[in-house]
């Protein structure tokens, strides 16, 4: 036996104001829940890739791109990267964040340069053996209820970028993208 209540919206005896509300395809909506978290996703890299590009190349970061859909316009999402990563000899390693295959330019410095990134890191000699990590977070408004695909470009300029492995292949490691929904 299946029983159903079918409401419009939840309301204390006492309150002013709806505590949540029900939409016609059936999604719940809490009244005055600013900042919560909505909704979490998150890819998690374990394998490795190599990217050789020119200066000013950026190369799509392969599995670490991440979707997610907002239930609401007025929502954000946190992006949160860790991003581990060597280089072949000294130089920058830098990275944008991008909406499918557009850069998030409100996420780059504003030096309107080939070095307009959202995270650069300058590798020496000493360090293109190992491995090093990043991370970064940016809260992302893209304004609208459509799927949106936050992927991580990386370029070397003039070397090769080991995602997930130390120059020399000794040493592993992963790398992450967290997306979380954050009600306006």
């Amino acid at each position: 036996m299946t029983s159903r209540l079918v409401v419009n919206s939840v309301r204390h005896t006492g309150a002013s104001s709806d505590a949540l509300t029900l939409s016609s395809d059936g999604k719940v909506a809490f009244p005055n829940n600013t900042g919560n978290i909505l909704q979490v996703k998150q890819t998690f890299k374990q394998d490795t890739q190599s990217i050789t590009s020119g200066s000013s190349d950026y190369v799509l970061i392969n599995g670490l791109g991440t979707t997610m859909t907002l239930s609401s316009a007025s929502n954000k999402i946190l992006i949160n990267l860790s991003i581990s990563f060597a280089q072949s000899a000294n130089n920058y390693a830098a990275f944008r964040l991008y909406d499918g295959s557009s850069a998030i330019t409100a996420a780059q410095s504003t030096g309107a340069g080939v070095y307009d990134t959202s995270i650069i890191r300058y590798v020496d000699t000493e360090m293109a053996n190992s491995y090093l990590g990043c991370s970064f977070s940016y809260l992302y408004a893209p304004g609208d209820t459509n799927a949106h695909t936050i992927n991580l470009y990386g370029n070397p300029f003039n070397t090769t970028l080991y995602i997930n492995r130390s120059n020399n292949t000794n040493y592993y490691n992963t790398s992450s993208m967290t997306l979380m929904e954050v009600a306006a």
